[in-house]
This record gives C-alpha cells, sequence and structure tokens, in this order.
C-alpha cells in the first residue's frame, strides 16, 4: 500500500525531472518575447456616408398606409400589420394583440403619445393600443428587437412607439377650419 505522504512529497527521481520543462519554458519566455519584431503598420482612413437616423430593426408604417387604415377599422393594432416581423391575435373589435417575432405581451414595450402603457386587465382584455382610437394615431415606430438605449430600452420583443396625430388650429384672424373624416367600421 502507498502512503499518502509519499504520493504528495513526490518519490524518487521522476518529481524532479517532471519540473524540468516547466522550468525551460518558463526561462525560454523572456527571449521569444525579444525576438519578436515591431511591425510598423499602415494608416487607414475610412470615409462613409451615414445610413440614416434610424436605428437597425427600425421601421416605420407610411403615412399613406396609415390612412387608409384610420378609416377601415377600429383597431388600432391593424395598422402594423404591415411592418416586418409582426402578426396579431385577434382580441375582439376593439384592438388585436401584437406578436412581433413570436413574443408579445409584457415582452412588448407600447408607448402611445411617449407613455408606457401595459394592459390594465390581468386577463389582457384591454390591449395597450386600444387606449387610442386609430383615427387619432399620426405615426408608428416599430423597433424589432432589443431595442436602443435612445428609445429606453426596456423590452426583449419589440418597442412600438404610436404618436396621435397634432391638432389643428388657426391663426388669429384666419377663417375657422372645419374638417372630418369618414370610416367604414
Amino acid at each position: 500500500m502507498i502512503s499518502k505522504t509519499r504520493i504528495l512529497r513526490g518519490g524518487g527521481r521522476t518529481h524532479g525531472c517532471a519540473l524540468l520543462p516547466l522550468a525551460a519554458l518558463l526561462a525560454a519566455l523572456p527571449l521569444a518575447v525579444a525576438a519578436q519584431q515591431e511591425a510598423a503598420l499602415q494608416t487607414i482612413t475610412v470615409t462613409a456616408e451615414p445610413t440614416g437616423d434610424a436605428p437597425v430593426g427600425a421601421s416605420e408604417a407610411p403615412k399613406a398606409t396609415l390612412q387608409a387604415g384610420r378609416a377601415a377599422s377600429s383597431d388600432t393594432a391593424g395598422l402594423l400589420r404591415n411592418l416586418p416581423g409582426v402578426s396579431l391575435s385577434g382580441a375582439g373589435g376593439v384592438s388585436s394583440l401584437p406578436n412581433v417575432h413570436g413574443l408579445g405581451d409584457d415582452r412588448l414595450r407600447i408607448q402611445v403619445d411617449g407613455m408606457d402603457l401595459i394592459s390594465a386587465c390581468g386577463n389582457h382584455m384591454n390591449p395597450p393600443l386600444s387606449y387610442i382610437d386609430p383615427t387619432r394615431v399620426g405615426s408608428v415606430r416599430l423597433f424589432a428587437g432589443i431595442t436602443p438605449v435612445s428609445v429606453g430600452g426596456d423590452s426583449i420583443g419589440a418597442t412600438i412607439q404610436v404618436e396621435s396625430a397634432p391638432p389643428f388650429f388657426t391663426l388669429p384672424g384666419e377663417a375657422p377650419r372645419v374638417s372630418g373624416e369618414a370610416g367604414t367600421f
């Protein structure tokens, strides 16, 4: 039987020989560093045009699509229908539940006029986009995936930003403005 003490201390000539390759390697390290030559690198100048203001993964619904969709439905989430990666789950006649690349519900950050909205009901019977009428929507922006810090981050699915259309006012001295829209829903 071999005692534990003999194994830890090493027994015989082989114990000292096992450290020789390690000692040779450590002694050669300063020589390897000295043998390296400093290489002069060329200066490289890169010029490019900016790709735009929108972050990667951002898309915005075109104005013509918004105008056509506003008058055709009472579903505000329906305005997202043609944006890449978006699918909708019907939740009644007021608003659908948006899903972006398969993620939905609380994994999406939904903002209406800069305010974060979540469903007020635990069963999500009133989705966040039901709080704005589609005829009041001025713009819709979608940031798919993890959103940039400039948008607030804080979502893993997407950030949906809905801004209401600005109100129309007349300037002092102008005739009163009268306008309206006809819908089919």
